[in-house]
């Protein structure tokens, strides 16, 4: 019998816990991938996609699945999703006032084979609770921490935000004038900050899991999130990160492993493989038909943690750009410098090594120096950021 690796076709969103891997699977076989926790307290998200093989036939079924769905609880009260279109894959439902006393089920309809697929009922768990969140540091790197102390669970997932502001080396003096070829003061003189400051952003490229099962307290105790670079331009000034933890229950935990296993490509020889890993959907039609994805009922706990210019004495910066007075000869110009990426930033007093006379130049430097949208962040400012320039 032939096999195929399958991908999954589009990313599922982070708020989702799905993240790409490859399992093997019959090459004829198209596979729903069903990912999103029903969150009680807030708005669930809910994503439907399909997964491809590397190889197939032209008669394979490539499409995204659409179609309906809805939430239903244990009380027998509906949670629909109202926006247009009326089919789709992907859901967003308000489940801010359903009751974390009932249990939940998901239900979609595949338009396309007219196929429903439900997952099993699950109990709310109720959120861990954050109590801290700190910093430390070696000589190389700094890691993000968070203490839990759980509820009525010993399994935990969470994923993060980072958010931080930095700025560029330098906020010039000059311009370069394009119509005299030569560099001029900006603004007599004063310095241009319109490409100083930016923000960039994050997004957890994985979900964290943990287990306080073998422990004597279920607690997690300086649990390490991020660790970086002290080098990393994310604590050059301000730094943030929002952290979201949830409770999982021993199923939920062990199918998340599991795929993370996978998508790490770290999975023991005697692992599961993939084709024994099911989740808790199951289709009406097909009991036999395996789908990809485990919903559950959960609440969720939210943390945030600055790290601020007078908390930041771990960053270490990097050794300043030289700035210089660029050569101009019968063969290369100043615009010839501009158009190689060069750009003049502000005046230099240089010192004559045979005179031991003084004066000042007008030095250029490469443009990363004074843009810092180099370092791939944005001009746009978070409209709750702490801090903010003109």
């Amino acid at each position: 019998m032939k096999r195929a690796i399958y991908i999954i076709l589009t990313a599922i969103l982070a708020a989702s816990c799905v993240y790409s891997f490859e399992p093997e699977g019959i090459v004829s076989q198209r596979r729903i991938v069903i990912e999103g926790d029903i969150l009680i307290g807030g708005m669930t998200e809910v994503d439907v996609r399909s997964t491809m093989p590397i190889i197939y036939d032209e008669e394979f079924d490539m499409s995204t699945p659409v179609g309906r769905a809805w939430i239903e609880d244990s009380n027998g009260l509906t949670y629909e999703d109202q926006s247009a279109p009326l089919l789709k894959s992907s859901f967003t439902f308000d489940t801010r006032e359903a009751s974390a006393d009932c249990s939940y089920r998901l239900h979609f309809q595949d338009y396309g084979t007219g196929n429903e697929y439900i997952s099993r009922w699950q109990s709310v768990i109720k959120a861990p609770t954050v109590t801290d969140m700190s910093f430390d540091y070696d000589l190389e790197n700094v890691n993000i921490r968070m203490d839990v102390v759980g509820n009525d669970t010993n399994y935990y997932r969470w994923d993060y935000v980072e958010d931080w502001e930095y700025h560029a080396e330098y906020a010039p003096t000059y311009i370069f004038d394009l119509i005299t070829f030569r560099a001029r003061y900006y603004n007599d003189g004063l310095p241009d900050y319109s490409n100083y400051w930016c923000w960039n952003r994050a997004i957890s490229k994985e979900f964290g899991l943990a287990s306080t099962e073998r422990q004597s307290q279920n607690r997690l105790d300086k649990q390490i999130l991020v660790t970086d670079s002290r080098r990393s331009i994310k604590y050059q000034s301000h730094y943030r990160m929002d952290v979201t933890v949830r409770g999982l229950d021993k199923d939920a935990y062990d199918y998340l492993r599991n795929m993370k296993e996978i998508s790490n490509i770290t999975g023991s020889l005697f692992a599961p493989s993939p084709d024994d890993m099911r989740g808790n959907i199951i289709c009406q039609q097909d009991s036999t038909e395996f789908v990809i994805g485990y919903i559950s009922a959960v609440q969720i706990e939210k943390h945030r943690m600055y790290i601020g210019m007078g908390e930041n004495t771990f960053y270490i910066a990097p050794l300043p750009t030289l700035l210089y007075e660029p050569t101009v000869d019968e063969k290369t110009t100043l615009l010839d410098h501009y158009n190689n990426g060069l750009r003049p930033v502000m005046d230099v007093y240089v010192t004559d090594p045979d005179t031991g006379m003084s004066s000042t130049i007008v030095g250029w430097g490469p443009s990363n120096c004074i843009y810092c949208q180099s370092f791939g962040g944005t001009k746009k400012r978070p409209d709750d950021w702490p801090t903010y320039h003109e």
